[in-house]
């Protein structure tokens, strides 16, 4: 499943690249200014596999080439058991 939910973003983020344009997602990403990234993550356990899909987009963020500095900001959350 794992696997089939990757290929699903693959997939995903290229359609959304060409309908964007690799421009406008350098700029998006500020990916040549100095910027800081923040990510909000849900780590309520019924949210695994959508989990995994933000621990992979994020990597893939974060190991994008840049040239200015980069702070990052992890704020995970979740709602308690009732």
């Amino acid at each position: 499943m794992l696997v089939e939910l990757k290929y699903k973003q693959q997939v995903s983020y290229f359609v959304f690249k060409k309908a964007v344009g690799k421009e406008n997602i350098r700029k998006m990403l500020a990916v040549d200014n100095d910027v800081t990234l923040m990510f909000a993550i849900d780590t309520t356990g019924s949210m695994k596999d959508e989990i995994d899909a933000a621990k992979n987009i994020t990597q893939a963020i974060v190991d994008h080439p840049r040239k200015g500095k980069v702070d990052y900001v992890l704020s995970p959350f979740n709602h308690p058991s009732l």
